[in-house]
């Protein structure tokens, strides 16, 4: 029995050493900025405009959507791997992202493949969301001005019906 049982655990040894291999999982965690500090007062484009929980639902939907696993499948590190570019290719979970494959390398190009894609797709976002602040901000920066040149242009004609060239003066 002694020795039959040390030939199974030897045979059992060696086809887990020939057939085994190692699982390598890796994960990233993706930070969430639920608003954005106010250029001069709280806006509609500063402040909280949902719920904490619904937001990170929505950037999670993100994460997995199909223009975050294609730009990721298209990551120069991912495709240098030769493996397939298939959306299955590429499995995430919540807003922590992970990727297990045997090979170590496999592991990693694919978690961050797919972050990067999420990173420049969150940072096209805030590009277009300046641009709309920026807008808006020259839009109030124009009004004002015409405010301004309104009550410079009243100042000039109460001063030219005083007859004086700047109503300071008086």
């Amino acid at each position: 029995f002694i020795t039959l049982a040390v030939i199974g655990a030897v045979l059992g040894a060696c086809t887990a050493w020939k057939f085994g291999k190692p699982l390598y999982r890796s994960e990233a965690r993706i930070r969430i900025a639920y608003a954005t500090p106010p250029v001069v007062v709280e806006t509609d484009q500063n402040r909280w405009l949902m719920p904490y929980e619904t937001m990170m639902r929505t950037q999670e939907q993100v994460v997995v959507s199909r223009p975050i696993v294609e730009n990721a499948l298209r990551d120069p590190e991912w495709q240098a791997l030769g493996r397939r570019s298939s959306q299955a290719d590429v499995p995430t979970e919540h807003l922590g992202v992970s990727f297990t494959d045997p090979d170590p390398s496999a592991a990693a190009a694919g978690v961050n493949a797919v972050v990067r894609a999420y990173v420049a797709a969150h940072e096209a976002r805030i590009a277009r969301f300046e641009q709309a602040r920026n807008a808006k901000l020259q839009q109030q920066r124009a009004e004002l001005q015409g405010r301004i040149d309104e009550l410079e242009a009243k100042v000039k004609t109460t001063s030219l019906e005083f007859g004086v060239s700047d109503i300071e003066v008086l």
